[in-house]
C-alpha cells in the first residue's frame, strides 16, 4: 500500500540520514585528528626554534665577553708599551747626559796634559 511504500521510503531516508551523519562524523574525527597532528608539529618546532634562539644568545654573550676581555688585554698592553716607551727615553736621555759628561771629561783630560806637557816644557 501506499502508507507502507512511505514508510519505507521513511525509513531509507531515516537510515541514509544515520549513515550521513555517521560519515560527517568520521570525517569530522579525522580533520581534528589532522589538526591535532599539526598543532604539535608546530609546537615541536616553535620549541626548536626557542631552543635555536637561546643558544644564540648564548654564543653572542660568549663573543661579546671574549671581546671585552680582548679590548681588556689591549688596553693593557698599550699601557705597557707606553711605560716601556718612557723607559727607553729616559735611558736615551740618561745616555746622551754620559756622552756629554765623558766627552767634558775627556777635555779636561786632553787640557791636563796639554798644561802637564806645558810645565814640563817650562821646567
Amino acid at each position: 500500500t501506499a502508507a507502507e511504500q512511505a514508510v519505507d521510503r521513511a525509513r531509507r531516508d531515516a537510515a541514509a540520514a544515520v549513515a550521513a551523519q555517521s560519515a560527517g562524523e568520521s570525517e569530522l574525527g579525522s580533520a581534528l585528528a589532522a589538526a591535532q597532528a599539526e598543532s604539535q608539529s608546530l609546537a615541536a618546532g616553535l620549541a626548536q626554534a626557542q631552543a635555536a634562539t637561546s643558544s644564540a644568545e648564548t654564543r653572542a654573550t660568549a663573543a661579546e665577553e671574549a671581546l671585552q676581555e680582548a679590548q681588556a688585554a689591549t688596553s693593557a698592553a698599550e699601557t705597557r708599551a707606553t711605560g716601556a716607551e718612557e723607559a727607553l727615553q729616559e735611558a736615551q736621555a740618561a745616555t746622551s747626559a754620559a756622552e756629554t759628561r765623558a766627552t767634558g771629561a775627556e777635555e779636561a783630560l786632553q787640557e791636563a796634559r796639554a798644561a802637564t806637557s806645558a810645565a814640563e816644557t817650562r821646567a
